[in-house]
């Protein structure tokens, strides 16, 4: 269960790192959908994962006068046992709930301040790097220009 707490924890905050970045930057993320999906998997683990403790939790029981436990106590979890592991996790599905609306309301934003596609500015910083002549790149032209002439 702490795995898939963990996991819906990093993925929550890998999304608002990439929302900050969005606002940072004015430029549309790529991988946003991505993040959100990957997040929103994880919740689905933890729910799955808190829908399994529904079958080992037990009423407290009374014990017999001279025993610890009874044999239907150690194959069940009581509920005071499980109690704060369920409400941490009520909590990370409550705050990824919260970051998919701040990804609609960033997602609002970006095209309302018509933020750029970051995939569009990748394009035209690789155009710009084919276009432009390294020095090294134009001595080895000439060298190769020279070698060719003299064959």
């Amino acid at each position: 269960m702490s795995n898939v707490c963990l996991k819906v924890s990093s993925n929550s905050s890998c999304v608002i790192k990439e929302l900050a970045k969005t606002i940072k930057t004015l430029k549309k993320s790529s991988s946003i959908d991505f993040l959100v999906e990957e997040m929103s998997s994880a919740v689905q683990d933890l729910q799955n994962e808190i829908k399994s403790l529904s079958n080992l939790l037990s009423p407290a029981e009374l014990l017999l006068p001279g025993s610890k436990e009874t044999e239907k106590t150690t194959s069940t979890i009581h509920l005071l046992e499980v109690l704060p592991v369920v409400s941490l996790a009520s909590l990370l599905i409550d705050i990824s709930s919260r970051i998919q609306d701040i990804v609609k309301t960033v997602e609002e934003l970006a095209n309302v301040a018509e933020f750029k596609a970051e995939a569009d500015d990748k394009a035209k910083q690789n155009q710009a790097n084919i276009n432009r002549i390294v020095p090294s790149q134009q001595n080895d032209d000439q060298q190769t220009m020279k070698a060719l002439e003299r064959v």
